[in-house]
């Protein structure tokens, strides 16, 4: 079936839909394609025209997720580590990467807390290595700016992760300060490259 045609875009939208309807009551290991195919209401020939299987489908909602975190985490990072940083726009920056997060807490947390979790930070890490050698800011073959990168992703991801694990009990500017603390000392660490 053709990716254009409504049919397929409505099955997609439905597979969505079902498995994040699941992440709340179910941890992605403990998740079947049958409860994902029950769910959507959708025909099992249907799932695999889309997905091979689950953990084929969870890669593409990470992949979706993580096209939603990248422009945050690009403004962020060209308004950190360029010459004219403007705290207001990097601070409001902040707090639009953590409504993004919160708007996509149960599928992160059932990401993180799965095998998968992996496949999340190396995602962003790709991602920010992009936004950085897109920028010109630095040397896209230093090996400190690729430590830089690593370091910056695996603190994001485990402030995000311990948020999420507490219920985001702390409010979406507690998680922006947080993440805005990480920020100065990436920026720290990269001032002295």
């Amino acid at each position: 079936m053709n990716k254009n045609d409504p049919r397929f875009i409505t099955a997609e939208k439905k597979i969505f839909e079902a498995v994040y309807a699941l992440f709340p009551h179910k941890d992605i290991e403990s998740i079947k394609t049958q409860d994902i195919i029950t769910c959507a209401g959708i025909h099992k020939s249907t799932f695999y025209s889309h997905y091979r299987d689950k953990y084929a489908l969870i890669d593409a909602l990470v992949d979706v997720v993580v096209e939603k975190l990248a422009p945050h985490l690009e403004s962020i990072t060209l308004n950190m580590l360029g010459r004219d940083a403007d705290e207001d726009r990097l601070r409001q920056s902040y707090k639009s990467l953590a409504n993004s997060i919160y708007d996509n807490r149960e599928m992160l947390l059932a990401v993180l807390q799965s095998s998968m979790g992996q496949s999340l930070i190396t995602k962003i890490e790709s991602e920010l290595k992009d936004i950085w050698n897109k920028s010109g800011i630095a040397d896209p073959e230093s090996r400190n700016i690729d430590y830089l990168i690593n370091g910056a992703a695996f603190i994001i991801i485990g402030t995000i992760d311990k948020w999420l694990q507490r219920d985001c009990v702390d409010s979406i500017d507690a998680l922006a300060w947080l993440i805005n603390a990480t920020g100065e000392g990436i920026r720290y660490a990269f001032a002295l490259l």
